[in-house]
């Protein structure tokens, strides 16, 4: 799930990461925003996302935490999950 600030009660949506080659994390994006925050980029194959972060570190985890992500198989219950979110 995502926020559009970080005091948000409420996600403003969530994203399903699946597997390569159709979902992949990268780091850029829109560069450096008014905030100075580093960028990353999720493509899915229904949307991208651009993500930030406070500092070059936080922004690294994130990309090796989600690209771990995205190269494990799939399981079943993975897929039955994607396919809820795109019917929705």
């Amino acid at each position: 799930m995502y926020h559009s600030d970080i005091l948000d009660a409420y996600p403003k949506g969530e994203v399903f990461l699946g597997h390569v080659p159709e979902y992949r994390v990268s780091s850029g994006g829109f560069g450096e925003d008014k905030d100075n925050r580093l960028a990353f980029t999720v493509n899915t194959p229904s949307r991208t996302f651009i993500l930030s972060t406070e500092n070059r570190a936080e922004r690294d985890r994130w990309i090796e935490k989600l690209t771990r992500v995205v190269n494990r198989e799939m399981t079943p219950k993975d897929f039955q999950r994607e396919s809820s979110i795109h019917l929705s």
